[in-house]
């Protein structure tokens, strides 16, 4: 089964839940083989985004879950906005691809 959402989303649904909801909020993600995240940065960072992110993407490797994230930030700002530990995931772990091209919906 694949989850396609985004970050905000996730956030969302973790907002006012005691801690032992949210860790079963966030092993339910864990049931799906893939978890693809659209949109990473587009969220308010703080330290309650950041703990909730590095859950996430903590959990998923260590599961060997597969995981797809988009983001428009460049490597520098992902380091410079998220937590080394985040960086060192997402930059060192995940394979980056970078897409270049006119934004599709600018041009409609």
């Amino acid at each position: 089964a694949v989850l396609m959402t985004n970050f905000s989303r996730i956030l969302n649904a973790l907002t006012g839940m005691f801690s032992d909801d949210r860790n079963k909020y966030i092993d339910s993600l864990n049931h799906y083989s893939l978890l693809i995240i659209d949109d990473l940065g587009t969220e308010l960072v703080n330290t309650f985004t950041t703990s909730q992110l590095f859950y996430v993407v903590n959990e998923r490797l260590n599961r060997k879950k597969g995981t797809i994230i988009s983001t428009n930030l460049p490597a520098a700002e992902l380091k410079q906005r998220y937590s080394p530990q985040i960086a060192s995931r997402l930059l060192g772990v995940y394979e980056c691809y970078s897409f270049a091209g006119d934004d599709i919906r600018m041009l409609k």
